[in-house]
């Protein structure tokens, strides 16, 4: 990515894990499937789905404000001689965005099947004229990647998995690497996805990667390195963003509502005892609030810009307590404006958030609104 992603450390972990568990519980038709990610909310709409024999198919379409809308068409199961005969009418139903010549994207997840059943859905996907990518969480083994390779541009995010070649040793998977015909017509494959000469390098690794007991498995930055995948994912990190962005623009013309040097925005929405009413928060003596090094014990209700919780210690009963200067920037700011007692609410743009790649159900350029009670400071790490 562009730039180092915050993170928090104890809160972080749990707040990702129980986050993702409201997703599912609540949301669950919000999940990209396959994937760890999700859809933006209030932006989605799902136009149809298909399940056959192990494969979901789903067409998804998020409001776009340059052009309407963009589509998308989910993947996630196995590849057999039947599914470009499934695939196809879905992809004929996608509509490109505005002027664009690429009709949408295909997002796939699978396991793999036949490489030449692979073969045949790249082609097809090849002339449709569509993206590909692999999201957060996603594998794409064997028979997918072929496929994957049939997309232009393509994508990779951030712990996604391409597995380019299985074992020789499992008929049905991947190729085997002692038959000179299979051989040939992965290499000519490649060239044709790719062109001669990356395609020649991608068949060399595949070939000296085969008989690999879990096959060769290729992250972001070597599909990068290798010009499987686009160097830049931002476009379509910009294409998945909540599209809420204008919320915290309109947020800071509400009346209560503070904006900092930083575009981190706060309300009061109560102050302790030891907090003088009179006195803006900023100007606090840094002696009754907590400094950066300092480690707080707190009570949050985290939300999307819709409401929608995706992580409470309110709701699970048991305050929160970590060091300050280890959670996104927005925390570690707006918590020293607070002490002991104060209870404020903060809008938190993406930048002093999750950033560009967001985190786990946290989707890209997504900002997020807390409620914390600090309950408690204690000194320096």
């Amino acid at each position: 990515m562009s730039k180092p992603i915050p993170h928090f450390t104890l809160l972080g972990f749990a707040m990702l894990m129980w986050a993702s568990d409201a997703i599912a519980q609540g949301e669950q038709n919000l999940t990209i499937f396959g994937s760890i990610a999700s859809w933006p909310p209030g932006k989605t709409t799902f136009v149809s789905a298909i399940e056959s024999n192990g494969l979901r198919l789903r067409h998804t379409r998020i409001e776009d404000e340059a052009c309407g809308a963009r589509d998308f068409l989910e993947f996630d199961g196995p590849i057999g001689p039947d599914t470009g005969a499934i695939v196809e009418p879905l992809l004929n139903a996608m509509q490109p965005c505005g002027a664009s010549p690429i009709r949408g994207t295909v997002i796939l997840s699978s396991g793999g099947g036949e490489i030449a059943d692979g073969y045949v859905l790249g082609a097809l996907l090849s002339r449709y004229n569509v993206a590909t990518a692999v999201m957060q969480g996603q594998v794409c083994a064997s028979a997918c990647v072929a496929a994957f390779l049939g997309g232009s541009p393509r994508y990779m995010l951030d712990s996604a998995w391409l597995v380019l070649q299985s074992p020789y040793r499992s008929p049905g998977i991947g190729i085997d690497c002692e038959n000179a015909q299979q051989a040939d017509e992965l290499r000519s494959y490649f060239a044709a996805r790719l062109g001669s000469e990356p395609g020649a390098l991608l068949h060399e690794r595949a070939m000296s990667n085969c008989s690999a007991p879990r096959g060769w498995t290729i992250a972001m930055e070597e599909g990068k390195e290798l010009a499987i995948v686009e160097a830049d994912s931002s476009p379509l990190e910009r294409q998945l963003a909540d599209g809420s962005l204008n919320f915290m623009a309109d947020n800071a013309a509400r009346p209560g509502v503070v904006t900092t040097a930083s575009g981190l925005q706060y309300e009061v929405i109560s102050l302790g005892s030891n907090t003088d009413a009179s006195a803006p928060a900023s100007s606090s003596p840094a002696a009754s609030s907590p400094t950066a090094s300092s480690r707080v014990t707190v009570h949050y209700h985290g939300t999307f810009v819709d409401g929608r919780v995706f992580d409470s210690s309110v709701e699970r009963g048991q305050p929160a307590q970590f060091p300050l200067n280890q959670v996104i920037p927005g925390w570690t700011e707006g918590l020293q404006l607070m002490k002991a007692g104060d209870k404020f609410r903060f809008f938190i743009p993406p930048e002093l958030a999750y950033g560009e790649a967001g985190r786990g159900p946290v989707p890209p350029n997504t900002p997020l609104i807390f409620e914390v009670e600090l309950l408690e400071i204690a000194g320096a790490n």
